[in-house]
């Protein structure tokens, strides 16, 4: 499990160092940064649980040995009563812990089939991309589509004014004595010809502007694809290190379900005991398996323990380093400075000859 953990750790890390401009990779990466953080909660709340159980079956056969004849007196129903609040108490916390793995290895898996689709439907059509590169292409294809109906209309206003034009040279011979109607069809050449050159010249610019907004259009396309690639080598990376996290925490959800199954196990028989007045010689023997299981727990062992919060008060210091400007980031950053403080304290206990607990 040592390696495993350590793996997983660095795992994380390896997800939330990503650098990307993509919207999702960084939606994406920044959940798997709080599940990072539940995670180094989670394995420290381990450590310690399992102190707490190994303590208090180390007490239960201290107390279960001092019973003499396997009779029970008034003093030792009491502590016996104490020790059954004590085994219902670490029912408790273990199936806690059992429950916070799972829901860690639930949101996991709910990012990784995220990022599984969102590669999928980028490799399928690379408009799908949410990037700052694919909102230029868009201001740019909108910019071209405009261009088309401002094109349309100016050479719409050039035919209108050759019309205008035509129709007030024709009608100029007939009304050759009216005043009026000389200025009427003056006005309309005027008008009709700055209808031509208002036209012709919106349809010239936009037909010189239109090559140009195409050609970037392109280019913009051109690095979408190389967006996508670049996305798919990243994606691939951060699901195979989730897969591996993942494989993780099963076997810890693992763990504490078998945790458990011992404290329940322990209980049933504490009961029998308590209501029978006399020791359960399956309690004496159920007490003695269970220390043997756990004497070859691995996170009860000091050498292990030291490991392990060692790379989670070095995690808590890299992340403080890399990401303590991040304004995003700030309440993750936050929990960890709670748990390196602890881890501190921890290593002053162990310095001074304290328990690894």
């Amino acid at each position: 499990m040592r390696n495993n953990l350590e793996t997983s750790i660095e795992n994380f890390w390896q997800c939330i160092k990503v650098k990307s401009n993509d919207y999702t990779i960084k939606e994406e990466t920044e959940k798997i940064n709080i599940q990072r953080e539940e995670f180094l909660k989670f394995i420290e709340n381990s450590i310690q649980q399992s102190h707490e159980i190994r303590k208090y079956v180390s007490n239960l056969q201290l107390l279960i040995k001092s019973f003499s004849d396997q009779t029970i007196s008034d003093d030792d129903y009491k502590n016996l009563e104490s020790l059954l609040d004590d085994t219902k108490r670490n029912l408790t916390s273990a199936e806690m812990l059992r429950n916070q793995a799972k829901n860690v290895l639930d949101e996991l898996v709910t990012i990784r089939n995220n990022l599984n689709k969102y590669k999928n439907d980028v490799q399928n059509d690379v408009s799908n991309i949410r990037s700052k590169t694919k909102d230029e292409l868009d201001k740019v294809n909108e910019e071209i589509n405009s261009s088309s109906t401002t094109l349309a209309v100016g050479s719409a206003a050039a035919g209108i004014g050759v019309l205008l034009t035509a129709i007030s040279v024709a009608l100029a011979p007939f009304t050759a004595g009216a005043s009026i109607a000389i200025e009427a069809a003056v006005l309309g050449i005027i008008g009709g010809s700055a209808a031509i050159g208002g036209g012709t010249a919106v349809a010239i610019k936009e037909g010189i502007n239109r090559p140009t907004r195409q050609a970037k259009s392109n280019d913009i396309k051109v690095k979408l694809e190389e967006e996508k690639n670049e996305l798919t080598v990243i994606i691939d990376r951060m699901e195979e290190d989730l897969k591996s996290i993942i494989g993780t925490i099963g076997e810890l959800v693992g763990y504490w379900e078998n945790q458990s199954e011992i404290v329940s196990d322990l209980l049933k028989k504490v009961n029998e005991t308590k209501d029978s007045g006399k020791v359960n010689n399956l309690l004496v023997r159920a007490i003695d398996k269970s220390l043997k299981e756990l004497e070859l727990d691995e996170l009860y062992a000091k050498d292990f323990c030291v490991t392990i919060r060692g790379l989670l008060a070095r995690d808590q210091t890299e992340f403080a380093v890399q990401f303590g400007s991040n304004q995003v980031w700030k309440k993750n950053l936050n929990i960890s400075e709670c748990i390196r403080s602890h881890l501190q304290q921890q290593y002053v206990n162990l310095d001074q000859g304290g328990a690894c607990g």
